[in-house]
């Protein structure tokens, strides 16, 4: 299931909106300040027909304590309670609920007078008489107002909560399964450097060569995918870069900085001869891929590459930077890309993607003959 939800950050009747969730929020405080104030004056204080013992009072001066904070903030509550505070202009979400039941969603805004792109997963969501009230795997809180919305929208976002009831707005895994602080930003010309080891975790070769000729093939067939991709997006987890997702929306699409920097490249490293042999494999790779992609050009994405670091696989990370990509553009039908028999390719399966073609090509490999086998999956939406 997935759908789009596109409002005005300044839509008719929002200052009354604020107003109703800083009064809300406001009222809120109080409430509580109140409770934990008189209950933890009497767990200290209050000693009718009972003996306040040492404990007993520390940890009603504590909670009396949080009460007085409570009560302290209260106005800062209400002054700087925000609505999708900083979001400004066309705001877009897209909500796709993956085959594991969990939603994910991505954000377009403006922000700062800039773009401002956010995606990842949503761990509450709940219904209010006003607003729908969502908060996603860092901690953040949007509110889509009920207004703007039309019937089949508010149907489409019932649901999402619903299954939060029914989870009893339990986090999903997605946020329990680590510590690590996982997060996604634009590819960057210096990922390079670090994105060559984590291709090699992949692709060692076999171990044909000197290790310094097959990170230099690798090098290649990285420049490859990325200059041939407009959507390009790195995964970072505790500061590091941990692995990529390279996608293409337009079919032709070049970009002509990388590819000048590829064709300078493959020219030097293709006059080493052991090289040349390993690049001839990249070659056998990209032709099969190509042959079996272009019969499917039109209203469909392709993902072009798609990695991960060792160290972070098996936490659904893979499947998150395709769920990034698959809700940024809504104009596709479909998304397909290509693996082979070498790779781990049920894992596109297990997301849902089916096998539509296949195809074999014969090479040769430091005069070992072989047959590399490729498939294409196709995922439709």
């Amino acid at each position: 299931m997935s759908f789009t939800i596109e409002m005005n950050s300044d839509y008719k009747g929002k200052r009354k909106d604020i107003l109703k969730l800083k009064s809300s929020s406001f009222l809120w405080a109080i409430v509580f300040g109140i409770i934990f104030f008189f209950t933890g004056f009497y767990i200290s204080f209050i000693n009718y027909n009972r003996v306040i013992n040492d404990i007993e009072f520390i940890l009603g001066i504590i909670v009396l304590i949080i009460g007085v904070l409570f009560l302290f903030f209260s106005p800062f509550v209400f002054f700087f309670k925000g609505l999708n505070r900083g979001l400004k202009g066309k705001i877009r979400f897209s909500f796709i609920k993956g085959e594991d039941n969990k939603w994910a969603y991505a954000l377009t805004a403006t922000k700062k007078d800039k773009l401002y792109q956010e995606s990842g997963f949503i761990t509450m969501a709940q219904k209010k008489k006003c607003f729908f009230d969502l908060i996603n795997d860092k901690g953040k809180e949007y509110y889509i107002p009920i207004k703007v919305l039309s019937e089949e929208q508010i149907g489409s976002l019932t649901s999402l909560a619903q299954d939060f009831i029914a989870k009893g707005t339990k986090k999903t895994d997605w946020c329990s399964f680590t510590a690590m602080e996982i997060n996604t930003r634009p590819f960057e010309y210096e990922d390079i450097r670090k994105l060559i080891p984590i291709l090699l975790q992949v692709w060692d070769y076999d171990n044909l060569s000197s290790h310094e000729n097959r990170e230099k093939a690798t090098e290649l067939y990285l420049l490859f995918c990325l200059y041939h991709s407009d959507y390009r997006r790195v995964l970072v987890a505790d500061g590091s870069v941990s692995g990529i997702i390279c996608a293409r929306t337009k079919p032709d699409y070049i970009d002509g900085t990388l590819h000048s920097i590829y064709e300078k490249v493959s020219i030097e490293y293709r006059k080493d001869k052991e090289l040349n042999e390993i690049c001839h494999y990249n070659d056998v790779i990209i032709e099969a891929e190509k042959a079996l992609a272009d019969n499917y050009k039109g209203k469909k994405q392709e993902i072009v590459l798609l990695i991960n670091d060792n160290k972070v696989r098996g936490k659904g990370l893979g499947k998150r930077l395709i769920d990034e990509f698959c809700l940024t553009d809504n104009s596709h039908t479909a998304t397909i890309l290509c693996s082979d028999k070498d790779s781990n390719y049920h894992f596109y399966e297990h997301l849902g993607f089916r096998i539509i073609d296949n195809k074999d090509l014969p090479y040769s490999l430091f005069d070992d003959k072989k047959v590399f086998h490729s498939f294409l999956f196709i995922k439709e939406w």
